[in-house]
């Protein structure tokens, strides 16, 4: 059987499972260097919560998620697709096209759902 172009992008997309996990790694990328108890006064997160979301033991909450951006300036489009700079000071950097940077994750994730609803 031949595959269309487009049958292979979608078989190419990463699962749920997959997706959860990058944004894990993005998380751990971006708590690098920092320690558990500061990332957890940053974002109001008890200490063990920040250490499951880290390691990748737990999907992070969205209320975490930005936090962290906040607390970290993070850009939440790195940090929930992948896209972009990681940090909002960073060259090439676009301000959010909503108001704040919770607007802007729960955008992403929009995005996300609707990425996750095209897989078959």
């Amino acid at each position: 059987m031949i595959s269309t172009p487009q049958q292979a992008t979608i078989a190419a997309a990463p699962t749920p499972e997959e997706r959860t996990r990058e944004i894990s790694d993005r998380v751990a990328a971006a708590c690098e260097g920092v320690r558990i108890s500061s990332i957890a006064a940053i974002t109001g997160v008890h200490p063990e919560t920040v250490r499951r979301y880290v390691t990748g033991k737990s999907p992070p909450s969205g209320a975490f998620l930005a936090a962290l951006c906040d607390g970290l300036g993070i850009s939440p489009r790195w940090l929930l697709l992948g896209d972009g700079p990681r940090f909002i000071a960073e060259p090439g950097f676009t301000a959010p096209e909503y108001g704040s940077h919770k607007e802007t994750l729960l955008a992403c994730v929009a995005q996300l759902a609707a990425r996750i609803e095209q897989l078959p």
